[in-house]
């Protein structure tokens, strides 16, 4: 069972979480709002040709700042929860979940892109434009989110404990 820390922590990093995959959405909105849908067809052109649109919208470095930024957070987040290296990577893995699974679904609710789970989607800017189908993202989130609740939930070691060490009893004389 988890103590009330670990508990308290875990509902900060789904927090956090939710934020990045909703700052990472409206990046993704303006982004669709400002390059034409006709610049988009991945079909009809290579990512390269799409490299060269993001960047003469000057979207490319934003795009991979704002990336940068966020996975600095979320290593940082991860860092700071965790008691031990089981616990941070749990939450590294909780967090990297989420972010991407959530910015598909407020792209979803938002502006009601994708259309289906085979759209195509633009996963990540750094260190290139990856793409790919949108089940794909969300059976990866998946796969880190149950790796997470397995190495959070999982007994035994620091992170079952206190993040203090156990005081010792003194003896009376």
């Amino acid at each position: 069972m988890m103590n009330n820390e670990k508990i308290f922590k875990t509902a900060l990093i789904f927090i956090i979480g939710s934020a990045l995959g909703l700052l990472d959405a409206v990046f993704s909105i303006y982004t669709k709002k400002i390059i034409p849908m006709s610049e988009w067809n991945l079909h009809s052109g290579s990512i390269s040709s799409l490299t060269e649109v993001f960047k003469s919208y000057q979207l490319l470095q934003i795009g991979q700042a704002s990336e940068i930024t966020i996975l600095i957070i979320i290593i940082a987040c991860a860092f700071a929860s965790g008691f031990d290296a089981k616990t941070r990577a749990g939450f590294l893995l909780l967090l990297l979940g989420l972010w991407k699974s959530l910015r598909v679904l407020f792209l979803f609710f938002i502006i009601g892109y994708p259309k289906d789970f085979a759209a195509w989607d633009l996963v990540f800017l750094y260190p290139s434009l990856t793409f790919s189908p949108v089940y794909l993202t969300f059976g990866i989130s998946l796969i880190f989110l149950i790796l997470a609740f397995i190495l959070l939930t999982k007994q035994g070691g620091e992170a079952s404990n206190n993040s203090k060490p156990a005081r010792k009893k003194k003896k009376k004389s």
